[in-house]
């Protein structure tokens, strides 16, 4: 290692981390390998877009720039973009063309891209020790606008793909590619038991589900009450729901109080059906009854003392964190910038930066508690780039030790020990 300034001081100790834990060799030992003559491992790739971020990149030709600062890194080998992208297609899998509907056969085209989601698990996995009581199953389709030539038209009338994602907490788990004319709830609950299974494989154990109206399918709510899972799921209205809610009595008053919403009990094919309302602010009545009123539902099996109305519906309403995490990975991990022409390679490049995402947690989980620098686990890629990647250093020679010197008032001795 020479004595060049290296730009991006936090970053060896991020590396010697993540090397110390073992996480080159899971990644090595989960993705495709390359040929026995490739130079690059495939944990080196995952890092150098990793990195790439980590120093302000949003797309996948920005790894180009962070080559020549990031060969100062101990650990791995950067690649340059034409690697990355070769690998990438490498990785990519097969795009099914499914259907459904009776009359009207909808081609939906869906890449569940099986290897990269077992390496995604388990990177997210590091971040989850077993928890008494298990974890939250968060699932929600994000329409991805674009103009590739594979964009389908959703019913918003926009083109693009239509991904159906997991998440625990903000750590993505799953990622089901699919184009943007698929229903939300297609095969959705193919895709929540497969993904509980998966990730009780892999030592995380999921003990709730929570879905909007999409997942609101009367057999995927039977095989997770089976299950022994609790689920909270917004109820799909019909006639029929809307004629039983404007019925109920029993009214509660509920949140703040200038929205005047109030809730109240019911049942719905077996299981509890918690009702929200609150005036229309036209005061239109509906044909189904005279009161002016919006009607909401969760339909959920948990039957726990504590879980009254008001309960369950501010548990269902965390799920609002759902859009920050399609936030960050739009604008912190480049979900906003596909590099390919076509789903199956789009969906490899999505997954690595998810997977880079569900790494930046991990390293912010062990970082946090060791130094003042990072006071919240919560933080984005912009706060940790001013932490630990605008940090001046070089190598220098002691002895018969290579230590790195940072150019910096801030405190690093309790991350950055000799190598």
């Amino acid at each position: 290692m020479d004595g060049n300034h290296l730009s991006f001081g936090g970053f060896p100790f991020v590396q010697s981390l993540i090397l110390s834990q073992g996480v080159d060799s899971l990644l090595d030992s989960v993705l495709p390998r390359a040929a026995k003559q490739a130079k690059y491992r495939a944990s080196d790739v995952v890092f150098s877009a990793f990195y790439s971020t980590l120093m302000g990149g949003d797309c996948l030709e920005d790894v180009n720039f962070a080559h020549r600062e990031l060969k100062n890194v101990r650990g791995f080998a950067p690649v340059s973009s034409d690697t990355l992208r070769s690998r990438l297609l490498s990785w990519s899998e097969d795009t099914q063309n499914l259907y459904s509907g009776d009359f009207n056969r909808i081609q939906n085209r869906v890449n569940n891209a099986v290897v990269l989601n077992d390496a995604l698990q388990r990177v997210a996995a590091l971040s989850l020790p077993p928890q008494r009581g298990g974890y939250r199953l968060d699932v929600d389709a994000h329409l991805m606008e674009h103009d590739k030539p594979d964009a389908a038209y959703s019913y918003q009338k926009r083109g693009g793909y239509a991904p159906l994602c997991s998440f625990v907490g903000s750590l993505p788990v799953q990622v089901e590619m699919r184009g943007g004319n698929t229903s939300p709830g297609y095969g959705i609950k193919d895709h929540v038991l497969k993904t509980i299974a998966e990730l009780k494989e892999k030592g995380v154990d999921i003990r709730e589900v929570c879905s909007d109206a999409a997942g609101y399918q009367l057999e995927l709510l039977k095989r997770l009450d089976r299950k022994g899972i609790r689920f909270y799921i917004r109820a799909k209205k019909s006639p029929a729901m809307e004629k039983h809610m404007g019925s109920l009595t029993g009214w509660t008053d509920f949140g703040n109080k200038n929205t005047e919403q109030q809730w109240t009990e019911s049942t719905w094919n077996g299981y509890r059906l918690i009702v929200q309302r609150q005036p229309k602010p036209d005061g239109q009545t509906s044909i189904f009854s005279a009161a002016a009123y919006i009607y909401r539902a969760i339909i959920t099996n948990d039957s726990r003392i504590k879980s009254d109305g008001a309960f369950i519906i501010r548990h269902y309403n965390k799920r609002g964190g759902i859009e920050r995490n399609f936030d960050v990975l739009r604008n912190d991990f480049g979900w906003a910038k596909m590099p390919f022409s076509n789903m199956a390679d789009n969906t490899s490049y999505l997954l690595l930066m998810a997977l880079c995402l569900n790494l930046f947690e991990w390293v912010k989980t062990q970082v946090h508690g060791k130094t003042n620098l990072i006071k919240s686990t919560a933080i984005r890629v912009k706060a940790f780039v001013f932490r630990f990647a605008a940090v001046p250093a070089k190598w220098i020679q002691s002895g018969r030790q290579t230590l790195l010197k940072i150019f910096s008032t801030r405190e690093y001795s309790a991350l950055l020990v000799p190598s």
